[in-house]
């Protein structure tokens, strides 16, 4: 499970720099990984579930 966001983009994390991001990853996973195929995909909306922020995540099969 990632931070989505359209533009690749660093968070400021317990005072730390550099060390969280968020981007689209399953793009990111497709563009650069052209063996993996999109098995499932879902979004976790801080709303519904206020112990997560907004939140995307990937299921991914390595195809030959």
């Amino acid at each position: 499970m990632e931070y989505f966001s359209h533009e690749p983009s660093s968070v400021t994390y317990r005072g730390h720099n550099d060390v969280l991001f968020k981007r689209d990853f399953g793009k990111f996973y497709i563009d650069n990984f052209p063996d993996l195929k999109v098995v499932s995909y879902g979004f976790i909306w801080q709303k519904e579930f206020s112990c997560f922020d907004n939140i995307n995540w990937w299921l991914f099969e390595k195809t030959h």
